[in-house]
């Protein structure tokens, strides 16, 4: 809890508060000092930057945590499209399978294709597969 101070201690506190501007007035530095001074423009990115920022100076997420979410929305699109994909596969194989019931089965089970003619004469074979 804040209390104010006794008499005896702000003038403790004025003579501590006199030393220390003292001390300050007669201290020099042991040495000459190198002060490096930039001024910029009020249109530098970097104040810019400060200012949209307010001065954090994070412009987003981090590169890992992209990749990382990258890598899941890879898996998610993966998983989502998968069922399509295996429909449009079954599909074709069916189509396959259709257009080859079409050709015809002969005796003993085996496919029958018509391999050419040759002039005039029918060549068909029997083909196993």
């Amino acid at each position: 809890m804040w209390r104010l101070p006794a008499a005896s201690e702000g003038a403790k506190d004025d003579s501590q508060e006199e030393a220390a501007r003292q001390l300050c007035l007669d201290s020099r530095p042991p040495e000459d000092l190198e002060l490096l001074v930039i001024v910029r423009s009020h249109q530098d990115p970097y104040l810019v930057a400060g200012e949209v920022t307010a001065c954090r100076y994070e412009f987003g997420r981090t590169a890992g945590a992209l990749r990382r979410d990258a890598r899941l929305f890879a898996i998610i699109g993966a998983v989502c499209t998968s069922p399509l994909l295996l429909g449009l596969v079954w599909y074709l194989v069916g189509a396959a399978r259709r257009k080859c019931g079409k050709a015809g089965v002969g005796a003993a089970g085996h496919e029958t294709a018509t391999v050419g003619r040759d002039h005039g004469r029918d060549t068909s074979r029997r083909l196993s597969f």
